[in-house]
C-alpha cells in the first residue's frame, strides 16, 4: 500500500494520443511524476522516541520494541498481559488478576501516557490497550529526557486522539465503526472519526473515539465493563505555532481482585483436586452477615507467626472431601466489587526553531478508585499527577564528521495522594473460604464500605519533583555513535497516616523530606556495514517507591528511602536487512536496583540477568514473522514478608486453613541471605504468522511457550511450563472486515502465579478458550 502521491497527469489527453491519425498534430506529451515511500509492513518496528531523540529502532542503543493498532488486533491483544506475544522480556505474574501494570525484566513497569508517567496503577484497573494507535516498551530505565522511572521499564501508550495531527496535515476525513461479540458474555462497540479542518485560514485537524466494553466473563463472579472516550484536537496558530490538545476519560467497574485459586496444593495445579471443608469453630458471631475486626480480638486473632492451631484453623475432619474444582472457579463474594475512574488530558504548544523545535507540554491524569474483597482487602485511591515540561530538540553540524541531534529541557511534577489501605492489622485469611461452596459469613472478612470501619492505613502524601535534562546523540566518522545523557532532579516530599496502624513511625504526625537525584544514561554504539550495530549501554536511574496509587509512606519520608536507585549495564546488536523488510534485535543485560519495603523498611535488592530477542520479517507481500525470545533471572538480596501456608510451619495444610500464617523468606534454609523469584519463568518464547492471501483474506497464527514457575519457598507448588496458541482470520470485502479470533485454541489449563505477599498460597488460573466475532465498517 502506497503512501499518497502527487502527480502531473495528462489524463485524458494522454489517452487520446493513442488513437491520434498518423500524421496529425501531436500534443505535448503529458508526464506522469509520482513521489512517495512504500508503507512499511504492520510487523515492522516503527520509529521510537525512546531518548526523545527520533531514533529508529536500528539506531535505538537499547532493548525497544513497538506495537502497532494492527498487530493489536491481528495479534487479540486485549491487556498488557497479551504483550508476551509480541514483545520479549513481559512475562506478568497476576497482581490479584487485574491487568493493570506490566512486568517488564521481573519489575513493574510503568505507565506513559505520551511521553509523561500516568498515575500508579498496581492491580487498579485493567489498562486498555485496545483503545491504542500504538505502543511503545522501552526495556530498562527511562531516558533523562522523562523522568525517573522504574527498574524494568514502561509501556508508552499513543492514544488514538493523536491522529488529530495527521488530519491537520492534510489526511482526509475517516472513521470506522467496529462491533464485537464473544464468548463467556464479550461485548464491544467503538466508533472514530477524524476530519481536517480550516479555522481562520489555519490548518486544523479533529479526531473522536468512543468504546464500551463488557470484557469475558469466564472467572465466576468477576463481570468486567468499561466505558472510555477520547478526544483530540490540533491546529496550526499564528506566528508558525502548532497546539494538541487531547483528553481520554475512562470508567470501569466488576473488576475486583481475586487472589484467584486458594488452599494451594500439587495436586490441585496437576490434576483440578481440592480440597473441600469447613473449620470447626466459626469466627462470626452468631446471625452476623460477616466477621467484623471485633470478632477477631475476641477470637485471639488471625494472623500467626509460627505453627498454633486452634479450632478456629482446622476443617472439621468430618467436612473434609476432595472435588473436583471448576477451572472458572476463583476467590470471590457477594460484597467484592471494583470501580475506578480516570480522566487523562494533554497540551502541546510546539514551535520550529531553526533545525529543531521549541515544545511547552502540560499533562494531567486523575484517578478515583475503591474496592473491596472477601477474604478482607480493601483500598480507596484518590490520587492526581500534574506536569509540565518545556524542551527544545535541535541539531548541529559543526564539521562534515561531526554532527549531533540534542533535546534538553526542565520539568515540573506534583504528586498527590489520597489513599486507604485495610491489610495491615493482619485480618486477611484467604484460605478459610471453600471456593467448592463459596463464601460463606464466616469466610468474609471486614467489608469496610458496608461495616463504615476505619482505614487501617489513611494516608496523604504529597510529592513535588523539578527537574532539568539534556539527552544527545552525537555521529562521528559516519559510523560511530555516542548517545546519552543527564537529568538532576530535586524532590520535595510529605506524608502523615492518618489510620490505625503504621510500622515505622507515630501515627498523625506529617513528616516531610528533600532529596535530589542525579540519573543519567551513556551509550556507545556504531553502525556496521550490511545494517548491522552492536551498541553498549550503562546507566542509573532513581524510582519512588510508592503504594499501589503512588502514595510514600511516612517511614519512607522521615528515613529518606523514598528513591531506590537502579544501575542498569546492557549490550546488544541490532540490524536491519533485505530493504528494512527483514528487523533483528538481540540484547544481554544486568540490573540491580534497592529499594526500602514499604511497611518493615527493610532493604531489599535485586539483581537480575537476561537475555532478550526479537524478529520482525515482512518477508514478502504477502507473509510475515514475528519472533521473540527471553532468558531471565532475578535474585532477592535481604527478607521479605510472605504469607505462606501451614505447611511451611510443618502443620497439615487442614489443621491451619482457617487462619492466616506469615513468615520472613530469610527464616527458611538456605534463604537466610535472599532467594530466586522463582515466579518469573526463566525461559519464555514466541513464534507467530501471519499470510495476507489475497482478495482480502488474511490469518495469523502462533503462540508462546512459557517455562515453569513457582513459589519462592522450599518445596513451593510448581506451576508446569504451558504453550498458549492464538489466531485470527479476517475477510475484508469493500469497506467492511470480517474476523474470528481465538485465544487459547488448545485450551490449555494452566496457572499464573501471584505476584505479591500471597505468592506461596495462591494462584490465577489462565482463561480457556475464548473467540470473539468482529466486523468492522469503515468510512
Amino acid at each position: 500500500m502506497a503512501m499518497p502521491a502527487s502527480a502531473q497527469s495528462a489524463g485524458a489527453d494522454a489517452r487520446a494520443d493513442e488513437s491520434a491519425p498518423s500524421g496529425a498534430e501531436q500534443p505535448e506529451q503529458g508526464i506522469l511524476v509520482v513521489t512517495g515511500r512504500r508503507s512499511k509492513s504492520a510487523i515492522l518496528p516503527t520509529e521510537t522516541d525512546a531518548f526523545g531523540l527520533g531514533q529508529s529502532q536500528v539506531e535505538t542503543p537499547r532493548s525497544t520494541s513497538t506495537v502497532s493498532l494492527a498487530m493489536i488486533d491481528q495479534y487479540s491483544l486485549t491487556t498488557v498481559r497479551d504483550l508476551i506475544a509480541v514483545t520479549p522480556g513481559v512475562f506478568t505474574a497476576s497482581f490479584y488478576g487485574v491487568d493493570g501494570t506490566v512486568n517488564v525484566r521481573g519489575e513493574y513497569a510503568d505507565n506513559f501516557f505520551r511521553d509523561f508517567k500516568r498515575v500508579e496503577n498496581q492491580g487498579t484497573y485493567v489498562t486498555p490497550i485496545e483503545s491504542a494507535l500504538g505502543l511503545e516498551i522501552v526495556r530498562g530505565i527511562a531516558s533523562p529526557a522523562y523522568g525517573t522511572g522504574r527498574a524494568g521499564g514502561y509501556v508508552n501508550f499513543s492514544p488514538r486522539s493523536d491522529r488529530a495531527t495527521r488530519f491537520m496535515n492534510g489526511q482526509e476525513a475517516s472513521g470506522e465503526v467496529v462491533g464485537s461479540i464473544g464468548t463467556y458474555g464479550y461485548y464491544r462497540a467503538s466508533g472514530e472519526y477524524g476530519a481536517p479542518l480550516k479555522i481562520g485560514g489555519y490548518s486544523a485537524g479533529i479526531d473522536l473515539y468512543v468504546e464500551r466494553v463488557q470484557a469475558s466473563r469466564y472467572f465466576y463472579g468477576i463481570e468486567p465493563e468499561h466505558t472510555l472516550g477520547q478526544i483530540g484536537f490540533a491546529s496550526e496558530l499564528p506566528g508558525g505555532w502548532e497546539i494538541a490538545i487531547g483528553a481520554q476519560y475512562y470508567k470501569a467497574s466488576g473488576m475486583q481482585g481475586s487472589t484467584g485459586v486458594n488452599r494451594l496444593t500439587q495436586d490441585l495445579v496437576d490434576n483440578g483436586n481440592y480440597i473441600s471443608g469447613s473449620p470447626i469453630a466459626q469466627i462470626v458471631s452468631p446471625g452476623a452477615n460477616y466477621i467484623t475486626p471485633a470478632d477477631i480480638v475476641r477470637v485471639g486473632g488471625v494472623t500467626k507467626y509460627y505453627g498454633a492451631v486452634n479450632n478456629y484453623s482446622k476443617l472439621d475432619p468430618a467436612t473434609i472431601k476432595t472435588v473436583k474444582l471448576d477451572r472458572r472457579t476463583v476467590y470471590t463474594s457477594d460484597y467484592d466489587f471494583g470501580d475506578a475512574e480516570t480522566t487523562t488530558a494533554y497540551v502541546d504548544l510546539s514551535h520550529d526553531v531553526g533545525p529543531g523545535k521549541l515544545k511547552i507540554q502540560g499533562f494531567i491524569d486523575d484517578l478515583n478508585a475503591d474496592s473491596y474483597n472477601g477474604y478482607g482487602f480493601a483500598k480507596r485511591l484518590r490520587d492526581q499527577a500534574i506536569e509540565g515540561r518545556v524542551s527544545l530538540t535541535g541539531k548541529i553540524t559543526p564539521a562534515p564528521w561531526f554532527n549531533a541531534n540534542y533535546v534538553a529541557g526542565a520539568t515540573y511534577r506534583h504528586y498527590t495522594a489520597t489513599e486507604g489501605y485495610v491489610f495491615a492489622r493482619g485480618y486477611l485469611v484467604l484460605d478459610r473460604q471453600d471456593l467448592s461452596v463459596g463464601a460463606t459469613p464466616d469466610s468474609i472478612f471486614n467489608p469496610l464500605y458496608v461495616s463504615g470501619e476505619a482505614w487501617d492505613q489513611a494516608y496523604h502524601s504529597t510529592v513535588e519533583d523539578m527537574g532539568v535534562f539534556f539527552n544527545a546523540d552525537v555521529s562521528l566518522f559516519g559510523g560511530l555513535k555516542i548517545t546519552g545523557g543527564a537529568r538532576y532532579d530535586d524532590y520535595q516530599v510529605r506524608s502523615i497516616n492518618t489510620g490505625l496502624l503504621d510500622y515505622s513511625v507515630p501515627l498523625n504526625i506529617s513528616y516531610s523530606n528533600n532529596k535530589d537525584a542525579v540519573s543519567w544514561s551513556g551509550s556507545v554504539s556504531y553502525i556496521l556495514p550490511f545494517g548491522v550495530v552492536p551498541y553498549v549501554t550503562r546507566g542509573r536511574s532513581y524510582a519512588l517507591e510508592t503504594t499501589q496509587g503512588g502514595a510514600v509512606t511516612p517511614g519512607n519520608v522521615r528515613n529518606g528511602t523514598f528513591l531506590s536507585p537502579t544501575d542498569l549495564t546492557e549490550a546488544g546488536i541490532k540490524g536491519s536487512f533485505f530493504g528494512d523488510k527483514l528487523f533483528v534485535g538481540l540484547s544481554a543485560y544486568r540490573q540491580k536496583r534497592v529499594q526500602s519495603e514499604l511497611l518493615s523498611g527493610n532493604f531489599v535488592g535485586a539483581k537480575t540477568e537476561g537475555l532478550e530477542g526479537e524478529l520482525r520479517w515482512a518477508v514478502d507481500r504477502h507473509f510475515g514473522l514475528s519472533a521473540v525470545a527471553t532468558k531471565q533471572k532475578t535474585k532477592i538480596a535481604g527478607g521479605s514478608f510472605l504469607v505462606v501456608t501451614p505447611a511451611n510451619f510443618g502443620l497439615a495444610n487442614t489443621d491451619g486453613w482457617g487462619l492466616i500464617y506469615q513468615a520472613s523468606t530469610a527464616g527458611f534454609p538456605g534463604l537466610s541471605t535472599g532467594y530466586t523469584d522463582r515466579t518469573q519463568p526463566e525461559y519464555v518464547f514466541g513464534l507467530f504468522g501471519n499470510y495476507e492471501v489475497g482478495n482480502g483474506m488474511g490469518a495469523t497464527l502462533g503462540g508462546n511457550w512459557v517455562d515453569e514457575t513457582s513459589g519462592h519457598l522450599p518445596g513451593a507448588v510448581v506451576f508446569p511450563s504451558y504453550f498458549l496458541l492464538r489466531g485470527s482470520v479476517h475477510y475484508d470485502v469493500g469497506k467492511l472486515r470480517f474476523a474470528v479470533n481465538v485465544n487459547n485454541i488448545l485450551d490449555q489449563r494452566y496457572y499464573i502465579p501471584q505476584r505479591s505477599t500471597e505468592t506461596e498460597g495462591s494462584a490465577m488460573p489462565g482463561e480457556g478458550r475464548t473467540a470473539i466475532f468482529k466486523v468492522t465498517a469503515r468510512f
